[in-house]
């Protein structure tokens, strides 16, 4: 299985329904699992393995960085998901990698739950291969003035190459 942007509430309804079946009428109490918010992992990839199954949970960027904050809230609903070692589901692995061009800087990792990181005690990085470029040409809208200007506050916008710089 595999899919893009995939929840975190989904995440946990998958792993319970799995688990303990589809909760028919019963009301299950427990906000730390089911939050109602849009955090998401960018790639879910599931695969069994004999009796087991392993979640990779892939978190990608390609031209913006990661925000220590953004990664700590997202460690921090993955610790409840999955608890400390990753051992909460009988039967369920989880692996966490980061997609990137390059590591990121000054990333904050001590914090994280074991199962988010590799026998180093670092992420696990998986390099996204682009050059100055991205491949086939790319592009982004950005906001710019009446004369093409970069501008945040612009009322205009224009294609221009992506870069990776």
């Amino acid at each position: 299985f595999a899919a893009m942007d995939y929840h975190l509430d989904w995440v946990f309804f998958s792993l319970y329904c799995a688990e303990q079946g589809y909760p028919a009428q019963r009301v299950v109490r427990d906000a730390s699992l089911v939050t109602g918010n849009p955090e998401d992992v960018d790639l879910l990839v599931a695969f069994p393995d004999g009796a087991d199954t392993h979640l990779v949970l892939i978190e990608a960027k390609a031209a913006t960085g990661f925000t220590n904050k953004q990664f700590q809230s997202k460690a921090d609903r993955l610790r409840v998901l999955f608890d400390d070692g990753g051992k909460r589901w009988h039967g369920v692995s989880p692996h966490f990698a980061i997609l990137a061009p390059k590591p990121s800087k000054g990333l904050k990792y001590g914090k994280w739950p074991n199962w988010m990181k590799g026998n180093d005690g670092c992420p696990i990085w998986l390099d996204l291969p682009f050059d100055k470029d991205v491949p086939g040409g790319l592009r982004q809208a950005v906001r710019c003035n009446d004369t093409g200007a970069p501008s945040e506050t612009g009322h205009y916008w224009q294609l221009k190459r992506r870069s990776f710089s």
